[in-house]
């Protein structure tokens, strides 16, 4: 990837990662924290299923059983983030 594809891809990034928040507080408020979490992810797992459908996935599958146990906290790391700021954010 060249420097200016990378460079608009992290502002993209911190653009999304600056309205997240204020945007899962809101539906959080309305839910519950826990239960927006939850929705966060299952709503961010299909978003993800149709970016791969539509082939811009560059990886491979069959590699699952190589991941070392400590690649698979990413997931569980990014519910506790989630879930910390909705609940700092609605204090």
């Amino acid at each position: 990837m060249n420097h200016i594809v990378s460079f608009c891809m992290a502002a993209v990034a911190g653009a999304a990662m600056a309205l997240q928040g204020t945007f899962n507080t809101a539906a959080g408020k309305v839910i519950g924290i826990g239960e927006n979490t939850l929705l966060v992810h299952l709503i961010g797992a299909a978003t993800m299923a149709l970016i791969l459908l539509f082939g811009f996935g560059k990886g491979d599958w069959s590699k699952i059983t190589e991941i070392p146990w400590y690649g698979y906290l990413g997931g569980i790391l990014s519910a506790v983030i989630i879930f910390a700021v909705i609940s700092g954010m609605s204090a």
